[in-house]
């Protein structure tokens, strides 16, 4: 306490949020979208992107579709990288309406993931990079198991997915054998990546 009576606040250093944050988990809707953006940014820097990673940047690039795109932190990180980006969000919950919704998107739909990148296959669209952060578990296994990531992903697109719980070794080993990769990240604790690449000769769902 101060000689005037008043509480000394701690100042909360970069690593304070990003450990707070991240406390959430990666799908939390309770924290604004700068400071999401914050925290993938960090994500990204210490386990996706080169030279601590093993993506180039390269890959944010064109048509970019957001899985899950929640408030749209993700949106203004991924924009940062490349402002040329065209960047369409899911989701369940409809924030545009809240006003909460980052400007960063060019369009927003109120569907679920496996839903939409059906109709998407059907649609013939293609991206050239489709990425999420925190899907449920579910989810990520109907969309190892349904989705046929070479009719929606643009020549040499990439899929990249963040979450943070573990596969179990029957779902790593259908989705290795559709082309995907599964890495375990450095930090935070218990962060998977599953990625996949349209050259890389995907197998149909």
């Amino acid at each position: 306490m101060l000689d005037n009576g008043e509480t000394k606040k701690t100042p909360i250093t970069p690593e304070k949020i990003f450990t707070n944050r991240y406390s959430d988990g990666l799908n939390s809707d309770r924290q604004n979208p700068e400071e999401r953006a914050w925290m993938f940014k960090n994500i990204f820097n210490r386990d996706i992107f080169k030279p601590k990673g093993f993506l180039d940047q390269e890959i944010v690039k064109g048509k970019v579709l957001d899985l899950g795109s929640g408030k749209g932190g993700l949106g203004i990180f991924l924009k940062e990288i490349n402002p040329e980006i065209v960047i369409v969000g899911t989701d369940t919950v409809d924030y545009s309406k809240k006003g909460l919704i980052s400007d960063r998107y060019s369009e927003i739909f109120q569907q679920e993931a496996v839903a939409f990148l059906e109709d998407v296959q059907k649609s013939g669209k293609k991206f050239d990079l489709i990425v999420s952060c925190g899907l449920p578990y579910e989810t990520i296994i109907r969309l190892i198991e349904k989705i046929d990531f070479g009719q929606v992903l643009d020549q040499n697109g990439t899929a990249l997915f963040l979450v943070d719980y573990q596969l179990d070794e029957e779902t790593i080993a259908i989705a290795e054998s559709k082309g995907f990769s599964i890495r375990q990240g450095n930090y935070p604790i218990d962060l998977c990546i599953i990625t996949c690449f349209a050259s890389a000769n995907l197998k149909p769902a």
